[in-house]
């Protein structure tokens, strides 16, 4: 079971370095992107893809790499978690779902899942079907989207929750795709519709939600949220100075530097195994 943490309590993991390049282990090379190959249509400069493939309903959530079905699983969200965290220590492979709340209903919607384990440390990131995942955003007005960071035995990172550059502007590009569809006449997102991301690791789990900030005022979330805009680097290197002063609640704070690094557009929250 995963638990929220909350300002108030005393915690804090032992961090150590993973046993790779960067501080940040595989962190420096992972990611969830949304780079579609087909071309539907385009929002911002970005192709959209729907991959047209047969629904496949399973009794549990599965890591699909051939992608020639889309696998659907019914069943809760704590249940759903569950098949995740179990997931990450089979798998070397990223895998995304999109969660209906209302519906219990998980929906596979990764795509060219990729991974590279080498001596030094691997490389791995996954895809959003971006196409598909808008007719989802059109059609529901409460959407979570589940990233897996999986972690092989030799390079085990106590960071693996942390979002990298890549899933935050993942993130923004998805959000700016709900608040265009889901707008009202004002531009603003009314408080039915709501989007979250969440990064599951066998360390715990990242949510990263919107902000009042973000329901109000779209037009900074794709300028300034690429990765372009938001360095891995910088990550790295604010976490190399923290784990310098060998502070406690280094979880919050990197919540709250996370925060700070989009302006707070979305607000970043650390949830414990």
């Amino acid at each position: 079971m995963l638990e929220k943490i909350t300002r108030n309590k005393n915690f804090g993991f032992k961090i150590a370095t993973a046993a790779t390049a960067g501080l940040m282990g595989i962190m420096s090379y992972v990611g969830c992107r949304a780079e579609p190959t087909n071309i539907n249509e385009e929002v911002n400069n970005t192709k959209l893809t729907t991959q047209i493939k047969p629904i496949e309903i399973k009794s549990d959530l599965e890591v699909n790499t051939e992608n020639t079905s889309r696998i659907v699983t019914y069943k809760n969200e704590k249940d759903g978690i569950n098949d995740i965290l179990g997931l990450i220590y089979s798998s070397p492979y990223e895998e995304n779902w999109t969660y209906l709340p209302d519906k219990k209903k998980w929906i596979e919607i990764g795509i060219n899942e990729e991974s590279n384990i080498h001596e030094k440390g691997y490389e791995r990131y996954s895809e959003l079907d971006m196409g598909f995942l808008s007719q989802i955003m059109e059609d529901n007005k409460e959407i979570k989207i589940y990233h897996m960071h999986p972690n092989p035995e030799r390079f085990r990172n106590p960071l693996s929750w942390v979002p990298s550059a890549n899933d935050i502007s993942t993130f923004a590009v998805v959000f700016s795709k709900f608040y265009n569809l889901n707008k009202n006449e004002e531009g603003y997102l009314e408080k039915d519709f709501n989007i979250e991301f969440r990064i599951v690791s066998m360390y715990g789990m990242c949510d990263i939600s919107m902000t009042e900030k973000a329901r109000k005022d779209n037009n900074y979330i794709l300028k300034h949220l690429s990765t372009d805009k938001i360095k891995q680097e910088e990550i790295d290197e604010y976490i190399i100075n923290l784990k310098k002063q060998n502070t406690d609640n280094i979880e919050i704070r990197i919540c709250d530097y996370l925060k700070d690094l989009d302006q707070g557009y979305f607000n970043y929250e650390y949830i414990s195994p």
